[in-house]
């Protein structure tokens, strides 16, 4: 039999205590630093947006068999989804800001739950975020008060490059590319211009 002079000690209570108390300094420091680096603001979250609005007006026109739009006001920024009646054969100046549960109750139509909160999607950019670029089937887009990508039943979309830039309280600039590819309507985020 084996006792505890014969080399088969474990660690004191003391060097347990210490080594806890090291981890617990080096996640007290690291985490709060994780955790303002994974906070979505400025042109982060107007990207976040921005990608999921594409996303989610793809996922509804495939899921209702209808072409959709995502509209970006100039004004505000804001972003919202909406359904597109007919195909637009004219640009227009402006057009009709619907909510789209009014639409749902003029037609009467409900449609599933997974698609009524497809089309409540209603987000804005940053207040410091800007498009540079907004180019919808080679068009430029920031001459008018809103904007369209339509999607497609299909899965496909309008083709379409749009460049943020945002400036910080320092002043400093930072952009960021998005280009829509026409033919799968997935949007995909670049530091540089690709084409």
């Amino acid at each position: 039999m084996k006792t505890a002079s014969e080399g088969n000690r474990g660690f004191t209570l003391i060097e347990l205590m210490v080594v806890v108390s090291m981890v617990l300094i080096v996640l007290a420091w690291g985490v709060p630093n994780l955790l303002h680096s994974m906070e979505k603001k400025g042109i982060r979250k107007s990207l976040f947006d921005l990608t999921e609005g594409c996303e989610q007006a793809r996922a509804l026109a495939i899921l209702t068999g209808e072409p959709t739009e995502l509209l970006i006001r100039a004004e505000d920024g804001r972003m919202i989804i909406r359904k597109n009646a007919a195909p637009h054969l004219v640009r227009h100046e402006t057009y009709r800001d619907m909510d789209p549960d009014e639409e749902s109750r003029k037609t009467g139509s409900r449609g599933q739950a997974i698609t009524g909160r497809l089309t409540r999607f209603d987000r804005s950019l940053g207040s410091n975020v800007a498009f540079e670029v907004f180019l919808v089937n080679r068009l430029d887009q920031t001459q008018y008060t809103e904007g369209l990508i339509r999607f497609h039943p299909n899965g496909t979309s309008d083709d379409c490059t749009l460049k943020l830039l945002h400036v910080d309280e320092d002043g400093r600039t930072e952009r960021r590319w998005i280009r829509i590819s026409p033919v799968t309507g997935v949007p995909r985020i670049t530091e540089e211009e690709d084409r």
